[in-house]
């Protein structure tokens, strides 16, 4: 199954979805692509799931060229990036197995746990504000990167890479890097 904007003869991108909500449902047990670029306000995805395979193997990438509200993400054992030309607000859980990227220009806000249970999770903007746990699972890694020096980085919720085994966990920038947890604070079992 393949859900593209992506032109078949030149194989870059040469359409785009418009509208304002787009609901996404991608249940095909032999998983696919979705490769699209958008000009909407809210975007809904789901994927089904089977005994078999509760996580469905989709590559999922989103390419907005405005302001882009995220409801719903699907797990998926592939991965994910969703990118946004200026802010990005995810108000739902993203709860996957694959690689997961969640990008944008002015400014990330995430409102729901993030998490990647065998991949790694990349978050990458010029303010970066998250109030929910972000983790990647197994032998993963966390980036959180600011892309300007004047963007802050507000972390009000446990960041945590690689399960049981130590992995890096970045935030890279120039500006303030605001870690605030509900106890106390252990960093490499020191508190």
């Amino acid at each position: 199954y393949s859900l593209t904007t992506v032109s078949p003869t030149s194989g870059v991108q040469s359409g785009r979805i418009l509208g304002s909500t787009v609901g996404v449902t991608l249940a095909n047990d032999a998983g696919g692509e979705m490769n699209v670029r958008t000009t909407i306000n809210t975007l809904r995805m789901t994927a089904a799931s089977t005994a078999s395979q509760p996580v469905l193997p989709y590559a999922i990438n989103v390419a907005e060229s405005n302001d882009l509200t995220v409801d719903a993400v699907p797990a998926s054992s592939r991965p994910i990036a969703i990118e946004a030309a200026n802010s990005l607000i995810v108000n739902s859980a993203v709860l996957t197995s694959g690689d997961l990227t969640l990008a944008a220009t002015t400014a990330l806000t995430m409102s729901g746990p993030v998490s990647s249970a065998a991949g790694n999770v990349n978050l990458r903007s010029n303010a970066i504000t998250s109030t929910v746990p972000v983790t990647a699972g197994g032998t993963r890694n966390v980036s959180i990167q600011s892309t300007s020096g004047t963007g802050d980085v507000v972390l009000n919720g446990l960041v945590q890479a690689g399960g049981s085994a130590k992995a890096p966990v970045r935030a890279a920038t120039t500006a303030n890097v605001d870690l605030v947890v509900g106890g106390l604070l252990v960093v490499d079992g020191v508190a």
